[in-house]
């Protein structure tokens, strides 16, 4: 039998808040500073399941579909968005410790405690969501103890909304009608996201994304989403999509040039440039040497055409120096790149002749010149 006695202490951790003593289930969060990638964190003795800890992370950010959420929103009016004390009645009922820890043997625990446990806990899980833009702070109000004090209204993001379904996705196993609903939502979502933009680019992927619906790889870009989360570090969530889109462009090439040639000829034009724009930017802000400028500025009209920046990688030759690259050469190149995320591409050193030893990169982070 739990009494109140028998009360869960939370440890203290350098880079967030100390929690109090809270009355609650045992749910061992990682210290130090920790990446999205907790989210889908195993059990040490059992990979199979998920930690304590991410189960947490997994049921606030599956509230956001929740029937409860939108009941929450439409009381909510134009706000539409949460406080904390909204999201603890969902997580007492829905988060398998907090259910199992609370069973009628813990009736005495009054529901004031009980809630404020919650609360304590997950301020410290809200703040990560918060920093990884899955959730955002919306506005501050009073709080209901009407003392002056103000606590924050919070808002999830889209991602927040894609990243719940992909829960529900994941977890229909053999249930096709629910994994269809939920992939249907996942790709609403995204083109909603796309379209928010209004630009050409963001157009180009909204007709990408429908590509890979109508050729089945949308599935495949779900799990690849995941399985980027499981294994990779990023500072945000948008990072992983990212990674996971250019890993199934790269590998989906035939696509990618079928669904730019969907475009009028003049649509196609602003989109390449556009693209053009996005990988010479990157360079532009890693200050390149006044000869890449040069020779960027000589090719600032030709919209196909992309001024990076390379060096030979063989000790006896080091040359390097700005590279022009036809954009859908470069499309090709950084396809089969060894590496899917700094996206570099190789070719053959003018100057040593030595294939394939000459990296060329959209940064001047990438390597050391």
């Amino acid at each position: 039998m739990t009494s109140v006695k028998q009360r869960k202490k939370i440890k203290k951790n350098d880079n967030n808040k100390n929690e109090e003593d809270t009355i609650g289930p045992k749910i061992r969060h990682p210290s130090g500073d920790v990446y999205p990638d907790i989210i889908f964190l195993s059990e040490k003795n059992d990979e199979a399941k998920l930690s304590s800890a991410a189960r947490l992370y997994q049921d606030i950010i599956k509230y956001s579909i929740s029937k409860e959420y939108t009941n929450e929103l439409q009381e909510q009016n134009e706000r539409k968005a949460f406080k904390i004390t909204a999201i603890v009645k969902w997580i007492k009922e829905n988060n398998r410790d907090y259910r199992n820890f609370y069973t009628d043997s813990d009736s005495k625990i009054p529901k004031k405690v009980r809630d404020d446990g919650i609360i304590k806990r997950i301020h410290r899980y809200i703040d990560n969501l918060v920093k990884w833009d899955l959730i955002s702070k919306f506005e501050q109000i009073d709080t209901n103890a009407h003392n002056g004090q103000k606590t924050f209204m919070y808002k999830y993001t889209d991602y927040a909304y894609i990243l719940a379904w992909m829960f529900e996705y994941n977890n229909s196993n053999n249930n096709s009608a629910k994994k269809q609903i939920a992939k249907n939502e996942i790709f609403n979502l995204l083109q909603g996201q796309f379209k928010k933009f209004n630009s050409y680019r963001m157009d180009f992927l909204a007709r990408i994304y429908d590509k890979f619906y109508e050729h089945s790889l949308f599935d495949h870009l779900i799990t690849l989403v995941i399985l980027s989360i499981k294994n990779q570090k990023f500072p945000n969530i948008a990072e992983y999509f990212s990674f996971t889109q250019s890993i199934i462009l790269n590998k989906s090439l035939d696509l990618y040039f079928e669904a730019l040639k969907d475009f009028q000829t003049d649509v196609r034009r602003k989109i390449i440039e556009e693209e053009k724009y996005v990988f010479e930017s990157t360079m532009w802000i890693s200050q390149p040497p006044k000869i890449w400028h040069e020779v960027c500025s000589e090719n600032k009209n030709n919209h196909d055409k992309i001024v990076l920046y390379g060096k030979c990688q063989n000790k006896d030759c080091s040359v390097d120096g700005p590279v022009i690259y036809d954009y859908y050469a470069y499309r090709k190149a950084i396809a089969s790149s060894p590496d899917p995320y700094s996206r570099y591409s190789v070719m053959k050193c003018q100057e040593c002749k030595i294939e394939n030893a000459f990296h060329v990169y959209s940064s001047m982070n990438n390597f050391g010149i």
